[in-house]
């Protein structure tokens, strides 16, 4: 009797491991080539400032949008509880520095509004985002004495 014999030595089956490996060297670059900040839900387009001193982002991030738009922290909120989740977020964190992203078409008035807001929260330490002059955003301090 005569069995029928499977010869495989001409064909060639991917090999499983080899598949997993690409997959992973894949995965490692679109992780390491990927953008890490967290994605801001509001578009500003920052106004173009005329010089600056200056200083480090805030730890919280205030987002004013053209449409009303307000975010903390990449959080949407709305105007009238803008002043209380950031006095809860300076009662955690006093000394905590607070950065303004307001849009340029944005109207002063809410502006000049959420500026008063963040002050009545507490917050000493606040700095206003614009464009640098190479076109990235730049941080400068708001002056402790002014008047909002």
């Amino acid at each position: 009797m005569e069995f029928a014999r499977n010869n495989h030595r001409g064909k060639r089956i991917p090999q499983m491991i080899t598949l997993i490996n690409v997959i992973f060297l894949l995965l490692s670059f679109f992780i390491i080539a990927g953008r890490f900040e967290p994605y801001d839900p509001v578009d500003v387009q920052l106004p173009q400032a005329q010089s600056t001193v200056l200083v480090q982002p805030g730890e919280i991030m205030v987002s004013l949008a053209y449409d009303g738009m307000i975010t903390v922290n990449y959080e949407p909120v709305t105007a009238t509880a803008l002043e209380s989740v950031l006095t809860q977020m300076m009662r955690k964190n006093p000394g905590a520095a607070v950065s303004i992203k307001a849009d340029a078409r944005l109207d002063a008035n809410k502006m000049i509004e959420a500026m008063q807001a963040i002050k009545r929260s507490g917050a000493v330490n606040i700095s206003i985002t614009t464009k640098g002059k190479d076109g990235k955003p730049v941080s400068a301090p708001v002056q402790a004495g002014g008047a909002l």
